[in-house]
């Protein structure tokens, strides 16, 4: 059975099929058990979009915490 990390990183690899319509990349950086918060950077396009956090909050989260349960929540980094 694959670990957490490697579910999420499934997801990201989903996620990243949609997001490279528009030149954007989601990248996973850690898990933060204590919190259950999963890590993430938007690159690309994201990285100086001002609307980038509607597309994280709106759904980029959306499709996280719906598919991987041990994660509460998620942020961003720059």
């Amino acid at each position: 059975m694959p670990t957490l990390e490697e579910r999420i990183k499934l997801i990201v690899q989903e996620i990243n099929e949609i997001l490279r319509k528009d030149d954007g990349f989601l990248e996973f950086v850690t898990y933060e058990e204590d919190t259950k918060t999963a890590v993430f950077k938007l690159l690309g396009i994201f990285e100086h979009d001002p609307m980038a956090m509607n597309t994280f909050r709106g759904g980029i989260e959306k499709i996280i915490l719906s598919k991987i349960k041990e994660v509460r929540r998620i942020e961003k980094i720059n």
